[in-house]
Order: C-alpha cells, then sequence, then structure tokens
C-alpha cells in the first residue's frame, strides 16, 4: 500500500502531501546510527553491493564490469541466497513500504522466502547496529501493506569481502515497541521542529 508515497531527489518521504520519516533517517535522527564511520568509501561501497546484489538477483550482473573490492560481498550474498533456497524470480527487491498509522516509509532490501518462510532480509556490508529495530519497521509495514497479518521472519546478512556471511535472525518482540517508541518520538520532536 504505496498510494501517495512520495520520495523525492533529496530521499525525503511525504505521504498524500504530508512529510513523514524514512525508517533510516529516524534512527538516525535519534541517535541511534553511529555514522563516524560512514566514509566516503564505505557509503560507495554499501550502495555498490546493494546494487550489485539487484543485479545479481535479477540476473543482470556482468561480473567482469564488478570491481575486485566487492566482488566478495556479492559471493556472499549468492551464497546467503543459495543456501536460504531462495528463487530470484520471487523476491521482491527493494520494496517502498509505507505504515500510515505510524507515518514512516522505507525500503526492504528483499521480501521474499527464505529457508522455507517468508522474511524481511537486510544486507549489511558494516556494523549491524540496530538492525533488529530496523528490520521490525519494514517488517511491520509489509504487513501492513499487504494486509497479512502473519509475522515474517527477520534477517540481516552480514556481507563481508572475503566471500563469507553473518546471517542473525531478530525475533525480539520488544523491538517493535521500541520502533514504536522511535516513530513517537519522531514525529513529536523531531518532525514537530521541522514545521516551525
Amino acid at each position: 500500500m504505496t498510494t501517495g508515497l512520495v520520495l523525492d531527489e533529496s530521499h525525503r518521504y511525504t505521504l498524500d502531501g504530508r512529510r513523514i520519516g524514512g525508517v533510516t533517517s529516524i534512527l538516525k535522527a535519534l541517535g541511534l546510527v553511529d555514522d563516524r564511520w560512514f566514509t566516503t568509501w564505505a557509503c560507495n561501497r554499501g550502495q555498490a553491493v546493494h546494487y550489485g546484489v539487484e543485479l545479481m538477483i535479477r540476473e543482470r550482473l556482468d561480473w567482469s564490469t564488478v570491481d575486485d573490492r566487492i566482488k566478495g560481498y556479492l559471493t556472499a550474498a549468492l551464497k546467503f541466497l543459495e543456501k536460504a533456497g531462495a528463487k530470484p524470480a520471487e523476491l521482491q527487491l527493494e520494496k517502498k513500504l509505507v505504515h500510515p498509522g505510524l507515518f514512516y516509509a522505507g525500503r526492504a532490501d528483499v521480501i521474499g522466502v527464505m529457508f522455507g518462510e517468508e522474511a524481511v532480509v537486510d544486507w549489511k556490508s558494516g556494523a549491524l547496529g540496530h538492525a533488529g529495530i530496523q528490520l521490525a519497521a519494514y517488517e511491520w509495514a509489509e504487513r501492513y501493506g499487504s494486509g497479512n497479518p502473519k509475522p515474517k521472519a527477520r534477517i540481516a546478512v552480514q556481507l563481508r569481502e572475503d566471500g563469507t556471511y553473518t546471517m542473525t535472525r531478530y525475533t525480539k518482540a520488544d523491538d517493535y515497541l521500541d520502533w514504536q517508541a522511535c516513530c513517537r518520538l519522531y514525529n513529536r520532536y523531531h518532525l514537530h521542529k521541522e514545521r516551525e
């Protein structure tokens, strides 16, 4: 359910003309994203890895064009997808999500069947940070938008340069309460300041 949702060139969301927070922006505004390590290289690497994984899943990646510095990350994603039994044609990539009740939006890296169950997956080429809360936000908005109340698995996949990965499943219900608190604080204090 993304009717009326707009993401502008500044990466700001509006829903039916009203400014709402993005998942990452909310976490960052509340001090839950430590961007001291966000060097230009780390940011560019993260974008390249995400785009490369998307091309790989869509079977449009020309491996001969891939920079050697990110090949390992893509290989790690491929290994994860194979182990998870994912079917590329059935995966939803970079899906825009919105939760009008909590006034936030975001884009999930991957939604689809992993290890035999519906899952929301987030790729990480750096630290996990507060991935549990971030994935709770995506999963909650996906459930809201799809109308399917059944929770999906929440999985962060930390990809490494050497072609290995670490998968972390998040199961704490408190992640949803924490996310709801984040939305309340962001909407009440941060967005309120922007409107003044």
